[in-house]
């Protein structure tokens, strides 16, 4: 997000943004759901995709707040930081 401002800004400016951002949390839902059932996490697939999307609107929440507070975490520590309550969170299930 660092590298793309303009895009973003653009995307806010033009009213667009939550359509990107619905399109986006979709394919990164699939994607999440799809990890999940190669790494062998045992769900049942209901609760798989429901818990990929719920991760997938995480991510996005997690990536509002920082470009919120100005993108001042490194992206690394960001990434790192979803990573982490994403598979604490699954630890639980």
């Amino acid at each position: 997000m660092r590298d793309v401002r303009e895009f973003y800004a653009a995307l806010v400016k033009s009213g667009k943004l939550n359509d990107v951002q619905a399109l986006a949390r979709g394919i990164f839902a699939r994607s999440i759901e799809e990890r999940l059932q190669l790494v062998g996490v045992k769900i049942d697939p209901q609760r798989r995709s429901a818990q990929a999307y719920a991760l997938a609107g995480s991510f996005f929440s997690l990536l509002d707040w920082w470009v919120d507070k100005g993108m001042k975490a490194d992206p690394k520590e960001m990434d790192d930081l979803f990573h982490r309550m994403a598979w604490s969170g699954l630890a639980d299930c």
